[in-house]
């Protein structure tokens, strides 16, 4: 029985001969006698023989034929589903091995925000496993940085674009606070193209960070004193004289040259010249108030914008307090440095409009004072150029 249900066709065409070949010879039967039929085939001529024959035979060869085609086909339909599944497990195995092998961390959730599974790089990440963040709402990683609305902006994001990428700050479970950057995209249904899921993938950018800073550090500020330095000095003045323009107020410029800074390089060694900025970089932050800044300008030139210009006076204070504490004596190497310096006072708009300008008047007041001998502030006035013009 086994057989013929493998073999259906054959057996089919095999009795559809035999039944064509019976009806032929009943055919002859009833047309010569029941008693001649036995002699009727034996002087039967030999192409109603053969047609007879092959009443038998043709059907069966049909049946092998078509019985042989069938298992072909059968067997090509298998080898192409084998086939597809074995891309399909092949596809599956890359995307896990990615999953568990990626330095990145990685987040399934539901559709209403719950982690359903986590990569181990996640958890090399946060500190926290599996176990004790899956059914967690997403923000139950969130960090205390940033309001409500932030995260709101996130999901509609994801409702309007379809992601989300950004930087964000999140907690370990050691309650540290780091900065990841971060993408959110959905999961959909590959019959109904409806969202399944959200996959989260992050990254740990406190190295990024850090080198930006770093770089930061070094473009905009002086390697030796740590104080701001020309680039960042210049850009700062610039704003200050944008919103003076706006609010109808002053911004003020002190210029410092150290006295004879020259010939202390020259007579103990650079190192020792090098102390001495350092020092004096120190003293003049030590007297600022809020809202200053001071820059090395380069060499032994420093500069201090004050937005707060309340008066002529108040500025008058301010420079006979820096005077007097960088004049104070300075040990370097058991050696005592006194140094003195000439300060130049500029105030903008009625000295200049624009950055170049207000430094430039603040520089020339600056050599008005280094005719003092040192330890002496003169502010800028249109006479000055003329002035230090003839004493040079």
């Amino acid at each position: 029985m086994d057989w013929l249900r493998r073999h259906r066709i054959i057996a089919i065409a095999v009795i559809l001969g035999i039944g064509m070949m019976a009806a032929e010879a009943l055919l002859h039967v009833s047309s010569s006698g029941p008693g001649d039929w036995l002699a009727d085939f034996s002087g039967m001529p030999a192409l109603e023989l053969a047609m007879l024959i092959s009443f038998l035979v043709l059907p069966i060869v049909f049946g092998l034929y078509a019985h042989s085609l069938l298992q072909r086909t059968q067997a090509s339909c298998v080898t192409e589903d084998i086939t597809e599944r074995a891309e399909a497990e092949e596809t599956l195995n890359l995307s896990a091995a990615v999953f568990e092998s990626t330095d990145q961390g990685v987040v399934i959730i539901d559709r209403k925000h719950r982690i359903v599974s986590v990569n181990p790089a996640f958890i090399t990440l946060t500190g926290y496993t599996l176990d004790e963040v899956k059914g967690e709402n997403l923000l139950f990683l969130k960090s205390s940085r940033h309001n409500e609305a932030f995260y709101e902006n996130i999901w509609l994001s994801l409702e309007k674009k379809g992601f989300w990428k950004g930087e964000i700050w999140s907690w370990r479970k050691n309650g540290e606070t780091y900065p990841s950057w971060q993408t959110i995209s959905p999961i959909y249904d590959t019959d109904t193209a409806k969202i399944t899921h959200y996959v989260s993938i992050f990254s740990d950018i406190t190295p990024i960070n850090r080198q930006r800073a770093n770089v930061d550090l070094l473009a905009y500020h002086d390697p030796l004193t740590g104080l701001p330095n020309r680039l960042l000095f210049t850009d700062r003045l610039e704003h200050a004289l944008n919103v003076l323009t706006r609010l109808d107020t002053r911004v003020a410029l002190l210029f410092f040259d150290l006295d004879g800074f020259k010939d202390i390089n020259d007579t103990l060694g650079h190192t020792v010249g090098d102390s001495l900025l350092q020092a004096v970089a120190g003293r003049m932050q030590s007297v600022l108030r809020d809202g200053d800044t001071v820059a090395r300008f380069g060499g032994d030139e420093f500069v201090i914008l004050t937005e707060l210009c309340e008066s002529r006076a108040g500025l008058e204070r301010v420079a006979e307090k820096i005077i007097a504490e960088i004049s104070k004596p300075v040990q370097i190497n058991a050696q005592e440095i006194v140094v003195q310096t000439s300060v130049g006072i500029a105030i903008g708009p009625a000295d200049g409009t624009d950055s170049q300008t207000l430094i430039h008047s603040a520089d020339k007041a600056m050599y008005r004072a280094k005719l003092y001998k040192g330890s002496h502030y003169c502010f800028y006035n249109e006479s000055i150029e003329t002035e230090v013009a003839n004493s040079s």
